[in-house]
């Protein structure tokens, strides 16, 4: 594994997450070489001592979280690997066919009940990669692309640009040019990371946004993008029947805190249906396309390209509001 490891991160053209190859990623970080990296980082400083040892409920709980999450990133069904993990007897094992699994007896079966490893369990933690991956997959997407609609342009990699017509100044040719003028508002509200990107010692930022996280993103439509406050105000809780521009951004960020901070990896069958109507609902008015979202609720692995190619105009007024 160790050989594939490195193949993948000399060959793959993957770009290394937010901390770099070979260290662990953020939790907040879902891209392929993070999830790559969370894998490699169990198998280096876990494998050895869980194969010698008994492991505290603790301990194993949080490792599954982060495995079933990382293989859910790069592909693997969530249903299909948590059958594998836990051995459920349901309608999904039977269709896993002629798939070759571990088989362990009845006592075993029995000891991993005992501990909390039960088929309810299963349906929390796959509660909990559902919202998780809609969250900060299909959420970080539609705040970049929020972003992007308020400033439609080509991003020019180029030194010099033509001077606009109407106002004898040169056009902004990347997002450095346009979020120079909000450097000492956002600059502020960003974590160091992102303000370095944003806002390097030297030269302009001339990416396409896609370093940003959903914090970042929200800074930036917040401070940056001249969007009118919902009801509460920026950084509150909105009502429920607000549905304005501002609102779903705010559920976007409030739900990815949730997530975040959610230490069990788990969310309730009772919590699970109104955390997952309002959130769709939200990403759905922010322009997500609902067949994708629908999709994500059999494999979180929905492609940047799948997304791209599903996108759909936003069909609230809320979409065009301008602060005032």
């Amino acid at each position: 594994m160790n050989t594939l490891y490195i193949l993948l991160q000399e060959f793959g053209d993957f770009k290394p997450h937010s901390n770099g190859w070979g260290k662990f990623p953020n939790d907040d970080d879902h891209c392929i070489s993070a999830n790559i990296d969370r894998i490699e980082f169990l198998r280096k400083t876990k494998l050895n001592r869980y194969a010698n040892s008994d492991i505290a409920e603790v301990e194993f709980r949080r490792t599954y979280t982060i495995l079933v999450h990382a293989m859910a990133g790069l592909g693997v069904n969530v249903q299909m690997l948590l059958d594998l993990l836990y051995l459920t007897n349901s309608k999904d094992t039977e269709r896993m066919g002629s798939m070759q699994t571990t088989q362990f007896s009845r006592d075993n079966q029995s000891h991993m009940k005992e501990n909390g490893c039960t088929s309810a369990l299963n349906r929390d933690a796959i509660h909990y990669i559902h919202i998780t991956y809609l969250t900060l997959d299909v959420g970080t997407i539609v705040l970049r692309d929020l972003i992007k609609q308020r400033y439609p342009f080509k991003v020019s990699h180029e030194d010099t640009s033509e001077p606009s017509k109407v106002t004898g100044e040169p056009k902004p040719r990347s997002y450095g040019d346009i979020f120079e003028h909000s450097k000492f508002i956002l600059g502020p509200k960003l974590n160091y990371r992102s303000r370095m990107v944003l806002f390097p010692k030297q030269g302009k930022y001339k990416g396409h946004l896609s370093e940003f996280d959903i914090p970042a993103l929200y800074s930036i439509l917040r401070f940056a993008c001249n969007i009118k406050p919902h009801r509460k105000g920026w950084g509150k809780h909105p009502d429920d029947d607000d549905r304005t521009l501002s609102a779903n951004i705010e559920r976007i960020r409030i739900m990815r805190n949730d997530v975040v901070h959610n230490s069990s990896g788990k969310i309730d069958k009772i919590l699970y249906p109104s955390m997952l109507n309002n959130l769709k609902q939200a990403l759905s008015e922010l322009g997500a396309n609902e067949k994708v979202l629908d999709a994500i609720m059999d494999s979180p692995a929905v492609t940047q390209s799948q997304l791209d190619h599903s996108k759909k105009p936003c069909h609230t007024s809320a979409c065009s509001e301008k602060g005032m």
